[in-house]
Parts: structure tokens; C-alpha cells; sequence
């Protein structure tokens, strides 16, 4: 008989932002069936940090398989830097370096002040971008239809040239277009400098 094992916990996917300044037609979360997060507050409500943090140190003194934990949105970098640092000093109050804090982001509102944020308190960055600017803007605009793709390309030239950009550069995060041609994408990708590159399929992308 096989024995029962003690169900554990791999990622914290914390969502900070529920809005975005990108429109991605294929976003779930925003374009999908379930609309509720119109009546979802805009960002992460204090009271919300606090009840993460106490169930994270919880977690941490009982788990001893480690876990990661992600910063998503929307797009978090919304919130801003006082804001966000609020945050980041939370989190570290109760985690220390040895578990892994990554924010994953468009890319568009990077600056050196939240690069430097970034690696004061160890928080990894990954950005959203699915190629040369033809396949990602196919997708990826504002709700009135603008590119930002030269913001996106702007924010990975900032984490490229920071000092410490051998930790905060964790990678990039790419939504597969079978329309599109994969090897333009592929050596694109390749040629930002990215060492990680994850690629998903849009959601609904089967039939049931």
C-alpha cells in the first residue's frame, strides 16, 4: 500500500494589480467569460498583504520543500514604487532570500529606481513579450490600439544594463501565435539575452 504523502506547495501566484495599461486580445483574465474582476479592487488592498504575509511566514516554519513565490497582474508595476517597496519589505520580512520572489511584467514601466527596488530586495523580473514587434503587437496593444512595444524593448535594455543584471533578468514570458512564424520569434527572443524562455498556448486553445 502506497503511503500518503503530505500535499505540499511549489508557487504563490499573488496577483497585484487587476488592471493593466496593455489590452492583450487574448488575455483570459480580462477578455474571458467571467467579468468579475470589474468589481474587484484596482490593486492589492493592504489587509491582503498583511493575511499573505502571515500565511507565508505560516507556511515557511511548516513546509520544508521549498516554494517560489510570483508577483502578477494585470500589470503590478501599477501600483508604483512606494507601493511597491511597501510590498517587497512585507514579503522579506518573513522570507528570506533563500525563497525565490519574481515579478512578471509587460516591461513597459521598468525604470532604474524599480531595478534598483528590485535588487535591494531580491525580486527577480521576467517580461511579457511574444516577438519581433509585427508578431507581438498582432496582440499586445491598448485598449485604443497603440503599440507599446518600444516601452517593452525600453524596460529589457534597462534590466540588460543594470548592474545586477545577471540576477534581476529571470527571463522571458511568451504566448505562442501558431499564425505567426516561430523561427523569426524563436531567434528574436534568443537574441534579447534572455537565459529563460517560457512559452504558453492561449487559454481555450482545445475544444472540450
Amino acid at each position: 500500500m502506497r503511503e500518503a504523502t503530505t500535499p505540499s506547495i511549489d508557487t504563490f501566484l499573488v496577483k497585484l494589480a487587476a488592471r493593466c495599461n496593455l489590452a492583450c486580445s487574448y488575455c483570459y483574465f480580462f477578455f474571458g467569460e467571467d467579468q468579475s474582476w470589474r468589481l474587484q479592487p484596482k490593486t492589492i488592498t493592504a489587509e491582503t498583504v498583511e493575511a499573505l504575509v502571515r500565511n507565508l511566514a505560516n507556511l515557511r516554519s511548516r513546509q520544508s520543500k521549498p516554494f517560489a513565490v510570483v508577483l502578477h497582474g494585470g500589470e503590478p508595476l501599477l501600483l508604483g514604487l512606494g507601493r511597491l517597496e511597501g510590498i517587497f519589505r512585507s514579503l522579506r520580512s518573513v522570507l528570506d532570500d533563500a525563497v525565490p520572489v519574481s515579478i512578471q511584467t509587460n516591461g513597459t514601466l521598468l525604470s532604474m529606481e524599480i531595478l534598483d527596488l528590485c535588487s535591494l530586495y531580491r525580486i527577480s523580473i521576467s517580461v511579457s513579450i511574444d516577438g519581433p514587434e509585427a508578431i507581438n503587437d498582432r496582440f499586445r496593444l491598448t485598449v485604443g490600439g497603440k503599440s507599446l512595444f518600444s516601452k517593452t524593448i525600453g524596460g529589457i535594455a534597462l534590466l540588460k544594463n543594470h548592474s545586477d543584471s545577471a540576477f534581476l533578468f529571470a527571463g522571458t514570458l511568451t504566448v505562442v501565435d501558431p499564425q505567426s512564424d516561430p523561427i523569426s520569434a524563436y531567434r528574436f527572443l534568443k537574441d534579447l539575452g534572455s537565459l529563460s524562455t517560457d512559452f504558453l498556448f492561449k487559454d481555450g486553445n482545445h475544444d472540450c
